[in-house]
């Protein structure tokens, strides 16, 4: 059984590109979404699901997998903005799915169906594909109707500013991810010193989260390299 490292939040998901994705929209109704809605991946990016302008009632389905093995649950943020880092947009609801099958990672399946309706809410529902269990989350968006068009030209441009600096610490997410992931690793089928150093290792990156990428790839080849 793998160790739960539920303190570094990683109980999320990557997108599976194994699949088609489903798409719905409705053209009864011309009113559009300003700003792009999408939901948290497991290394802090925005996945945007349903693009800014998008016409709305809207509908997307997309699959994703599980990132670690023998995860227990996913955990998934939606957000509505435009920042590749998913936790500089308004953050609008949580929604989690318990007790899925404890696989290998990438084994469990995840169909992710994010739906804005006519009335401003939206609508996110997982479900695996072992057992078919389901989690939804139902919730109001602020579609910010009295803001002007300044107000959302200043949020694109913001974000095409942050592109840059975005994708950096995006790939640092990445690098920390493949460190705790390792570590866990080690602390479920390594000897009595691979473990210690893994605990130590990993506590060490709970904390230590903007440094330069290369200073993690040195930790994670350390580690690989104990006996």
């Amino acid at each position: 059984m793998s160790t739960d490292s539920s303190d570094d939040g990683n109980f999320g998901i990557i997108r599976d590109d194994d699949f088609e994705e489903e798409e719905e929209k409705n053209d009864e109704e011309k009113k559009k979404t300003p700003l792009s809605l999408g939901i948290e991946l497991s290394n802090g990016e925005m996945n945007f699901l349903i693009p800014k302008n998008s016409e709305i009632p809207y509908k997307r389905t997309i699959k994703y997998k599980t990132t670690k093995d023998y995860q227990s649950k996913i955990v998934l943020r939606v957000f509505q903005g435009e920042r590749l880092v998913a936790n500089t947009n308004e953050f609008l609801g949580e929604c989690i799915l318990e007790n899925i099958p404890q696989l290998t990672k990438g084994k469990v399946i995840i169909d992710c169906s994010l739906e804005i309706t006519k009335d401003n809410y939206f609508c996110i529902t997982l479900k695996e594909n072992i057992n078919g269990k389901q989690s939804s989350l139902i919730n109001k968006i602020n579609m910010h109707e009295n803001e002007d068009k300044d107000f959302f030209e200043n949020i694109y441009k913001r974000a095409k500013i942050c592109l840059e600096s975005d994708k950096k610490i995006i790939e640092i997410n990445e690098k920390i991810k493949q460190l705790k992931d390792y570590c866990v690793h080690l602390m479920n089928t390594g000897n009595n010193n691979q473990r210690d150093k893994a605990k130590e290792v990993f506590e060490w990156a709970k904390v230590n989260i903007r440094e330069n990428k290369q200073v993690y790839e040195k930790k994670l080849n350390e580690l690989k390299k104990i006996n």
